[in-house]
């Protein structure tokens, strides 16, 4: 054990707090119908006043989601995973899918999209769409909620911010800015070894956290836009420079 970095460890207090908390409430959710407890397993911060204070990272789904682009279906870029649904790059220094390494130099068997923007080297507002065509419906209503799989792929320095625009048919759209919900968090980096030539696998890897933004946000932002017309979907890269983020589902 003298050769393992434990100094990045949460105390042993603390992980046994974050199990305490969420296996209480897991059982409590699924044996007693206690469905207060689910948003905590969308978003830690709702358990904040029982959680240790520390950076969380989740991800979650549930039947009821619709993905419109899961990018595990095939090879051609500008294909979602919905009849209609067609995806554009525009001004990106990358653009690709693929599936993440991890830190044991494994790749996960999800493929996800790798988008990289560069406001110095590739001049104009880079952004990537998703357009939702005539034969693509989505019944969507106030309750309904916008969601996506985000992750730094590079290691950047600090937390990336973006916009997040929607678009109906008439062309009205509103934005938001993403870390209305949260920003893309930095790779955490956590060697296994205290001296950094015992091991040459990476320090990090990429860790996706869902992001998660009521439609009827957007409304109130420009109540001119008809969700139930919604045609596009875009993350436009103007609040951080430089980056490359992993997008999933």
């Amino acid at each position: 054990m003298r050769l393992y970095n434990t100094q990045q460890l949460l105390p042993d207090e603390a992980r046994q707090q974050i199990a305490r908390v969420t296996l209480s409430a897991f059982l409590e959710a699924t044996l007693h119908d206690q469905t207060g407890y689910l948003p905590l397993f969308r978003d830690p911060r709702a358990g904040a006043a029982w959680l240790p204070d520390t950076v969380y990272l989740a991800r979650c789904g549930d039947s009821a989601t619709r993905l419109a682009a899961t990018f595990d279906d095939d090879l051609d870029l500008t294909t979602g995973s919905l009849p209609g649904v067609t995806l554009q790059g525009d001004n990106l220094t990358t653009w690709r899918e693929g599936r993440p390494l991890t830190r044991e130099l494994t790749r996960l068997e999800d493929r996800a999209v790798y988008l990289g923007w560069d406001s110095q080297k590739q001049p104009g507002s880079a952004s990537f769409a998703l357009h939702c065509g005539s034969s693509c419906q989505f019944a969507l209503q106030g309750r309904s909620v916008l969601t996506f799989a985000l992750g730094d792929a590079n290691g950047s320095a600090a937390p990336i911010d973006l916009t997040v625009e929607l678009a109906d048919r008439r062309g009205n759209a509103a934005r938001l800015p993403l870390s209305r919900y949260a920003f893309v968090q930095p790779r955490i980096a956590a060697p296994l070894f205290k001296a950094a030539w015992l091991s040459t696998r990476p320090t990090s890897e990429v860790v996706l956290q869902t992001f998660e933004f009521p439609l009827a946000q957007f409304a109130a932002a420009n109540p001119a836009f008809d969700l139930a017309s919604l045609a596009e979907v875009r993350l436009v890269f103007d609040r951080t420079p430089a980056g490359l983020l992993v997008l999933d589902d």
